[in-house]
């Protein structure tokens, strides 16, 4: 069924898998297409060829291939504009890489035979040319030189074209598919066509990042520069390709998930409660009068119905579903400039964005781990796309410093970047005593650490400093903590259990103190496994 219109589409629904070629129709067309645009997805890409062509009014078979034996049947779709095109059926089949390159081969078997004959035309030039000079008794070598010259440059062209040759008649024998569509145009003109298709697994593409912290005077910003690792093996090179980069997953199948019966039953009964089982039975059946109890089995049955409680009806187990939290991470990069990627090839990395964001500086520092204090920018996500996962090269005014991870950040949600140790800013911690003591039964160990936190920079710095305390996860094993001199901030979401952190202001050159104690107590006697210090 066709579509009378200048714009008109071919839907995959009326694509059929074949494995010979289609009746010819009044005149079959090679439509001589290129890959135009891709779309990548990070394990799939969809790719769009596009021709021009001359068409005149009658019927007339498009035939677009060789295409990749990988592509996916469903997923075709041809679009384009004409001289009042009308659609018929479309039609899949199987044929080799051959079919279309037979007249490139024919053109190079004629070359290469023309250029054959004049290599025979040249030597036996140089024959008589040597006989000529023979006779004269003259010096022959720079005499025949120039002829020479032009045979090895001939047998220099047969060998590039064989080779040529060769290797089209090597791909030639691979399999391949031919898209064929029939189509009528009412009158002559030029027609615009686009041929789409998805290749599953076929190109990926990994996002990196490369983060500059900078300064302009009192404020900072981080300018992140999205990157992306593309590469390609569709068996078809891309020259000047307009590519999208996309981080929707595709999927080949898609069906929604769908949930069963879960059915539990009660095992066998232990054999030591049977016997209270059957007095339970017993007293059911004389309460209803099958039986007259005797008092002995009465008193029997009065103690079953303490140790059995009543049998509820069975009910299905309650799942309770997980705290969901949705974040769109689909994000589309338009590349700006048309990309030329070998099928293959070495992967490239490519600019799909640049962006700049504003941050604040903090100071990091876990001294339990380290005495490094380290330079962090606190930033949020200003853009319309989600950032994902990926690997961050770290500049600090130009300098490299490192690399970090960054995690999968949604539009506005905050992300913290690592840059690095900062010199200028030193933490001490100290143990300052060590005590064991018991009192009532019980057996209490204590330690108490010394903080010193220094600031030798001319301006004032905030930072955040983290401890770890022991968790307890046994009964009347107790922890607990003591400071007569800084308290600790409140618990923010994503901090471990036991973790303690302090927000501390320094003046430039400025230096603060504080000691935090900690107590574990156990039952005497009791063992300790962990660690406590």
């Amino acid at each position: 069924m066709g579509i009378r219109s200048r714009s008109w589409s071919v839907s995959s629904l009326a694509l059929a898998l074949v494995s010979i070629a289609s009746p010819s129709l009044a005149a079959t067309i090679r439509v001589d297409s290129r890959v135009s645009a891709a779309t990548v997805f990070p394990s799939a890409v969809s790719v769009r060829r596009s021709a021009e062509l001359q068409m005149v009014r009658g019927q007339h078979e498009l035939v677009f291939g060789p295409l990749p034996m990988a592509i996916t049947d469903e997923s075709l779709r041809l679009t384009g504009v004409g001289p009042g095109l009308v659609t018929d059926a479309t039609v899949i089949r199987i044929g080799t890489v051959g079919e279309s390159t037979e007249a490139s081969r024919r053109s190079l078997s004629e070359t290469i035979a023309g250029l054959r004959a004049q290599h025979l035309s040249l030597l036996a030039e140089r024959e008589r040319a040597l006989g000529s000079l023979a006779r004269q008794r003259v010096a022959v070598g720079a005499q025949l030189a120039p002829i020479d010259q032009r045979i090895a440059a001939v047998r220099s062209q047969i060998d590039t074209n064989v080779a040529l040759l060769s290797t089209l008649e090597a791909q030639g024998r691979a399999p391949a598919k031919y898209v064929s569509v029939e189509v009528s145009a009412e009158r002559d003109g030029q027609a615009r066509l686009e041929l789409d298709y998805a290749i599953q697994g076929a190109a990926s593409w990994r996002p990196s990042y490369a983060a500059h912290l900078a300064r302009e005077g009192a404020n900072h910003t981080v300018q992140l520069d999205v990157l992306a690792s593309l590469q390609q093996t569709t068996g078809e090179d891309w020259t000047g390709v307009r590519v999208t980069l996309s981080s929707v997953q595709q999927a080949g199948h898609i069906a929604l998930p769908t949930l069963e019966e879960r059915a539990i039953t009660l095992g066998p009964e232990p054999e030591r409660d049977r016997e209270v089982s059957e007095e339970l039975v017993l007293r059911r059946r004389m309460t209803a009068g099958v039986a007259r109890p005797s008092m002995a089995g009465a008193a029997r049955a009065t103690e079953a119905d303490v140790a059995m409680a009543p049998v509820a009806p069975p009910t299905r187990i309650e799942r309770r579903a997980a705290a969901v939290r949705a974040n769109l991470l689909a994000a589309r990069f338009e590349v700006p400039m048309p990309v030329t990627l070998r099928s293959g090839a070495t992967p490239r990395r490519i600019l799909a964005a640049h962006t700049e964001l504003r941050a604040s500086i903090e100071h990091y520092a876990a001294p339990r781990h380290s005495t490094s204090v380290f330079l962090t920018a606190k930033t949020r996500n200003e853009n319309p796309f989600a950032l994902l996962a990926g690997t961050a090269a770290l500049f600090v005014e130009g300098e490299f410093v490192g690399t970090a991870a960054i995690r999968d950040t949604a539009a506005g949600d905050e992300l913290t970047l690592p840059f690095g140790v900062d010199g200028s800013v030193s933490i001490d911690r100290t143990l300052a005593s060590r005590e064991a003591r018991g009192n009532g039964g019980r057996d209490t160990t204590g330690v108490r650490y010394d903080y010193r936190v220094s600031n030798h920079r001319e301006q004032p710095v905030d930072l955040i400093v983290f401890e770890q305390l022991p968790v307890s996860r046994s009964q009347g094993l107790v922890v607990r903590t003591s400071s007569d001199s800084r308290s600790a901030s409140a618990r923010q979401e994503g901090d471990a259990p036991g973790v303690l952190r302090w927000n501390v202001r320094l003046a430039a050159g400025a230096t603060d103190r504080w000691h935090l104690g900690i107590n574990v107590s156990a039952p005497h006697g009791r063992e300790i496994e962990g660690e406590i210090e």
